[in-house]
């Protein structure tokens, strides 16, 4: 007897909650995907290399977590799958997604960190995640064209990828949370990347960026935006239009001068300019800065 099984039917196993972690299972049985969890489906830190084909017709109502095996690919039903509460795909070996990925339901967060990832599938675009959605530490170069469709209720995380350009899209991504781009290779933001709102902060932090679109004075920032430890050297007139309530960091550039416009901006905490080789500044500061170094 299984514990955490209620009962069995013509339909399948239908289970409560089940904890499978730590197991050393490295493998599935085909007939797994006739299981239905009404809780949580722990499968964390196995041996597993692949998944039955049938795996996409699980239903899980609270979290499915995947962490910590050595899942190389995952099956094309894996689209399939809905998930109530958070899945965790992150610590395996992943180098690609199935297209039909973009299909997947889920209620809370999708954590897809720490694999090796060095694209997405087209389909991607199509996900709507509850909570965060988090990419980091993978192998990105680029993202689907359809990445900007996507609708995020937490945090975005693309930290520490390779990511040298993000597609026009990019712009129309509405994200409650934060949205971490930092630790890439981007060397240009696309035009229509003013077009943002992002709940929380922006953090571009750590990447090549030389300079900013003309229209990236129209981003819309709920608390931080950090441009620290780039190679801008100049930026934008629109500049001046941009509302920052937290922090605003441009230390660590390569800025000689900034627009006229500058001195017009508001920036609720702290202004941070320090080592660039800033030869001049705008006649007038803004009454909004409050600390600036």
């Amino acid at each position: 007897m299984i514990a955490g099984v209620s009962f069995e039917d013509d339909d399948g196993i239908r289970i409560k909650d089940w904890n499978l972690s730590d197991c050393g299972l490295v493998s599935l049985p085909e007939s797994f995907g006739s299981i239905t969890v009404g809780g949580d489906l722990y499968l964390f830190d196995n041996q597993l290399v692949s998944l039955p084909a049938s795996f996409g017709s699980i239903t899980v109502g609270g979290d499915l977590d995947l962490n910590g095996n050595q899942l190389v690919s995952l099956p094309e039903s894996f689209g399939s799958i809905t998930v109530g509460g958070d899945l965790d795909l992150s610590g395996n070996q992943l180098v690609s997604l199935p297209e039909s990925f973009g299909s997947i339901t889920v209620g809370r967060g999708l954590y897809l960190f720490d694999n090796q990832l060095a694209s997405l599938p087209e389909s991607f675009g199509s996900i709507t995640v509850g909570r965060g959605l988090d990419l980091s530490e993978n192998q990105l170069v680029s993202l689907p064209e359809s990445f900007g469709s996507i609708t995020v209720g937490g945090g975005l995380y693309l930290t520490n990828n390779q990511l040298t350009s993000l597609p026009e899209s990019f712009g129309s991504i509405t994200v409650s949370g934060d949205l971490y781009l930092s630790g890439n290779q981007l060397v240009s933001l696309p035009e229509g990347f003013g077009s943002i709102t992002v709940g929380g902060g922006l953090y571009l932090d750590n990447n090549q960026l030389v300079s900013l679109p003309e229209g990236f004075g129209s981003i819309t920032v709920g608390v931080h935006l950090n441009l620290c430890d780039n190679q801008l050297v100049s930026l934008p007139e629109s500049f001046g239009s941009i509302t920052v309530s937290g922090d605003l960091d441009l230390s660590e550039n390569q800025l000689v001068s900034l627009p006229e416009s500058f001195g017009s901006i508001t920036v609720g905490e702290n202004l941070a300019l320090s080592y660039n080789p800033l030869v001049s500044l705008p006649v007038r500061f803004s009454d909004d800065i409050h600390n600036l170094y």
